[in-house]
C-alpha cells in the first residue's frame, strides 16, 4: 500500500510540474507582443510550435547553442521585474522615458542603438535607464 502512495505522489508531482511548465509557457506567449519581430518569431517557434533549437538553427544557418542562449536571454528578459514594470507603467511616462523603456527593456535594443534611433546622447539614455531601474525597485519594495 505504501508503494502505491509513493507512485501516486510521483505521478501527481509530475502532473503538477507539467501544468506549471504549461502555465509558464502561456505567460511567456502572452508577453511576446512587446518583443521585436525577430524575438517574437523565435519564441513562438520554440514555445508555440514546439520546434527544437537544432531545427531552428538548421533553418537559419546558425549554431544550436546560439539559438538556445538567445531564447534563454529573451525568457530572462520577459521574466525580469523591470520588463513587467515597463510593460505595465510606460503609458504614464514622458515620451523619452517611454521610448527608452520600450526599446531597451521590451524590444532588447542596445543602449547605443537606442540613443542613435532617438537622436539623443548615450549618456541621456543611461540616465533614463537609471530612473527606470530605480522606479522599478521602489515599486517592488513598496508594501501596500
Amino acid at each position: 500500500m505504501n508503494d502505491t502512495y509513493k507512485r501516486l505522489d510521483r505521478a501527481e508531482a509530475a502532473t503538477m510540474e507539467r501544468r506549471q511548465r504549461m502555465n509558464a509557457t502561456e505567460r511567456l506567449l502572452e508577453l511576446v507582443e512587446y518583443l521585436s519581430p525577430s524575438d517574437r518569431a523565435l519564441l513562438e517557434a520554440v514555445y508555440h510550435r514546439g520546434m527544437k533549437p537544432t531545427e531552428l538553427a538548421r533553418a537559419i544557418n546558425a549554431r544550436p547553442r546560439m539559438i538556445r542562449s538567445r531564447v534563454q536571454r529573451i525568457v530572462q528578459r520577459l521574466n525580469s521585474p523591470l520588463f513587467k514594470f515597463v510593460s505595465g507603467h510606460r503609458a504614464d511616462w514622458p515620451r523619452l522615458r517611454r521610448e527608452v523603456g520600450e526599446l531597451i527593456v521590451l524590444k532588447g535594443t542596445s543602449q547605443r542603438d537606442t540613443a542613435a534611433k532617438l537622436g539623443v546622447s548615450l549618456h541621456r539614455v543611461r540616465q533614463e535607464m537609471v530612473c527606470l531601474r530605480e522606479q522599478s525597485r521602489l515599486m517592488r519594495n513598496t508594501s501596500w
